[in-house]
């Protein structure tokens, strides 16, 4: 009995705060919100007697929970996959630097020195070749001769294991743009650097 008393109070209370609730907004364009959410609550304050039993409100509470972990599950592995993105994206950089570095020293030792390099790794993980050297670029200085430009391009290619038109060798001092780019487009990104094909 003292169930039935509890549920009257309840639906009393819940009316007289929602007489209190109109009469305190300023103006009608709010109200059909609050009467929205009132029809909401309610419809469960009247339905409480009979749904006692199956400990609704339980549920309810164990079934928000699982939508809030779920979505913070979601948000965490959004944020750690941009995070495993960033922190590729810098190893690929840094092995293009070292690629480029061994470039340099490759150069050194056919007594070359490099004034500029570019390598291109290939960064798709869906690709068979992902982190593969897929492309060097390289400049000379003017004063070198063509047959040094041709050894040092032969010294990579048999390095990397490169064809011949991934390796791009060029000899600063000249009207010709170098491409450098890591497409096949040829965009240019360099002036006043000779050579090429």
């Amino acid at each position: 009995m003292t169930a039935v008393y509890e549920w009257i109070r309840n639906l009393t209370a819940f009316f007289l705060f929602l007489s209190v609730m109109e009469n305190l907004l300023p103006g009608q364009k709010y109200g059909k919100y609050i009467r929205l959410f009132a029809g909401m609550v309610l419809i469960l304050l009247a339905v409480e007697p009979f749904t006692s039993g199956f400990n609704l409100d339980e549920v309810l509470a164990r079934s928000y929970e699982d939508l809030v972990i779920r979505g913070e599950a979601g948000e965490l592995k959004e944020q750690l996959g941009a995070t495993e993105q960033k922190r590729l994206g810098q190893i690929l950089s840094q092995y293009e630097e070292a690629v480029g570095r061994d470039v340099r020293e490759l150069a050194q030792s056919c007594g070359l020195t490099v004034m500029d390099c570019r390598v291109r790794i290939e960064g798709d993980e869906d690709s068979p070749e992902f982190g593969t050297v897929r492309e060097i670029a390289a400049v000379l200085p003017a004063q070198s001769a063509q047959a040094e430009k041709e050894k040092l391009s032969n010294r990579i290619q048999e390095y990397y294991g490169l064809e011949e038109q991934y390796v791009e060798i060029e000899i600063a001092g000249g009207e010709g743009p170098v491409d450098l780019s890591p497409d096949s487009g040829r965009d240019s990104l360099y002036s006043g650097i000779s050579g090429g094909q």
